[in-house]
């Protein structure tokens, strides 16, 4: 069928692009300005360095994932945008980024933007605008970015998420209860007698393999809300970025996840509803909004909300679950749309930063 085709010819395009991207992609470690070093992975044609970078995105994932969770799409937009610098970063306690302090709120929305500001100074990016491409806690955060700088971002790209999880103001003191006596309880098994986060970390569960680990984050995602689902490709990639080798004599080949703990307790504070619409109300770019039909299910009135206030300039559910766009299988359409939304947006600024590739390439075949 047409459909089927076209799947094929847009797996074709993933296929080819991971493969044609990956020898271009490097790590880089982003020291902050309060120290904390933030892990990046980085996409770069090498028709940037003749032709200059006439453009730039930066990729923000989901909650206890990494920047590998976008090792299909950011290659795929390096090959079609090829004058375009990109970045994935992991946000802190993530992935190879270093935690926060042991007195410090390990995830707060607006610090997780502040990090991102970071970033993007780190990166010299701070002169011109970017596209921002979000992951559900992701595209919480891209949201968060974009009202609050909304001169720094040319359009906004929200992957299975609409902005900040949001929670009633009545409950504010409920939840701040929760969060502290998580902590009051879990600091002193983090930190007994007074020691210090880094030698917290030893104390980590240890799984007898990678194979087991995988496992487990893919049966995560089964029992997550709704119909949700993890190829084993996708979970394998995630969980090697957010695990390291810890032998122990019951598992020689034993690993232990990385990721800050303190990610899994209660936030200290949520936004009200009426923030998040403030927030929304606030972007001023174009923004794509794609959701899975087996995602994360969305409360309908609160989603209804949401279209009529950020006003996507382009909506599509697509066929997949919750990481539909790092699924082998369901990640070629969502790329599709995603190139399609950036071609229209940024018309003039992408077709003439691929004329000058193409014929910067055309120039170097000839000789």
């Amino acid at each position: 069928s047409y459909r089927t085709e076209k799947m094929a010819r847009s797996m074709t395009t993933v296929a080819t692009a991971a493969l044609a991207a990956a020898a271009s992609s490097v790590e880089r470690t982003l020291v902050c300005s309060d120290g904390v070093k933030l892990a990046v992975r980085q996409w770069r044609s090498s028709n940037v360095e003749t032709t200059g970078t006439t453009g730039r995105i930066m990729c923000l994932h989901g909650w206890l994932d990494n920047c590998a969770s976008f090792d299909l799409v950011a290659p795929a937009l390096s090959q079609r945008f090829p004058s375009h610098d990109i970045v994935a970063l992991d946000f802190p306690g993530h992935g190879l980024s270093s935690h926060k302090s042991a007195d410090a709120p390990p995830q707060l929305l607006a610090e997780y933007a502040f990090y991102v500001a970071e970033a993007v100074d780190c990166l010299e990016w701070s002169q011109s605008s970017l596209i921002v491409v979000g992951h559900s806690m992701g595209a919480g955060v891209g949201v968060a970015y974009a009202a609050s700088f909304p001169e720094r971002v040319s359009s906004l790209v929200l992957l299975e998420g609409a902005g900040p999880l949001a929670r009633p103001a009545r409950d504010c003191s409920k939840h701040m209860r929760a969060a502290i006596d998580r902590r009051l309880s879990y600091n002193r098994v983090l930190y007994p007698n007074g020691s210090t986060h880094e030698e917290s970390k030893k104390a980590a569960r240890v799984y007898p393999s990678m194979d087991v680990a995988v496992n487990t984050r893919r049966t995560t995602a089964r029992l997550s809300p709704g119909k949700q689902s993890l190829s084993h490709e996708a979970a394998q990639a995630l969980v090697e970025r957010s695990t390291l080798s810890t032998p122990t004599l019951e598992h020689p080949q034993g690993i232990s996840f990385r990721h800050d703990p303190r990610l899994q307790w209660p936030s200290l504070q949520y936004l009200t509803h009426e923030q998040v619409e403030s927030l929304w109300k606030d972007i001023q770019c174009p923004t794509c909004l794609l959701l899975a039909t087996n995602g994360w299910p969305f409360d309908t009135k609160s989603f209804d909300t949401c279209k009529t206030l950020l006003q996507p300039t382009h909506f599509e559910t697509l066929d997949g679950s919750h990481h539909f766009h790092r699924d082998p299988e369901t990640a070629g359409p969502v790329i599709d749309q995603v190139i399609a939304f950036l071609e229209n947006e940024n018309s003039a600024t992408l077709l003439n930063s691929n004329n000058a590739a193409n014929q910067e390439e055309e120039t170097l075949l000839s000789k």
